[in-house]
């Protein structure tokens, strides 16, 4: 993943912090995914994360 890669990811992940559909918590953990080259990891977990948000709403 190149830096760029890196930008976009902790750009998307951001992104659903400021929507609220993903705790402060999670996003640290997505981005210590991503700074640890496993981006599908990180927008798993973040798919994962929101998912449940949406749900419990």
């Amino acid at each position: 993943m190149d830096t760029w890669d890196h930008r976009e990811a902790r750009a998307l992940v951001d992104a659903f912090v400021r929507s609220e559909q993903l705790s402060a918590d999670a996003a640290a953990r997505a981005h210590d995914l991503i700074d640890s080259n496993q981006p599908v990891r990180a927008l798993e977990l973040v798919r994962a994360a929101a998912s449940y948000a949406t749900a419990v709403g």
